[in-house]
């Protein structure tokens, strides 16, 4: 089980695509860790947020970088870039 920041949640920034209104707001993605622990990376208005002590103590990790990425490719690939 993952640590709640004392914070509140942390985000990572998606600067290639609004996410207000975004048709895949809500949605929850199981990403497997290095260590055989899955998490959940999740996508919010506010950016992607993952439920690993990673993302909780920094403000980011790889999972939801890894996510991020991907969603990187798709939206270049859909835009024709």
């Amino acid at each position: 089980m993952s640590k709640k920041s004392k914070y509140g949640p942390r985000y990572l920034n998606v600067d290639f695509v609004n996410l207000k209104n975004h048709w895949a707001l809500g949605i929850t993605y199981p990403v497997a860790g290095s260590n055989g622990n899955e998490y959940s990376v999740e996508i919010h208005e506010k950016g992607i947020t993952c439920d690993c002590i990673g993302m909780t103590m920094h403000g980011k990790c790889k999972h939801t970088r890894g996510v991020l990425d991907k969603w990187k490719v798709m939206c270049d690939e859909a835009i024709g870039d």
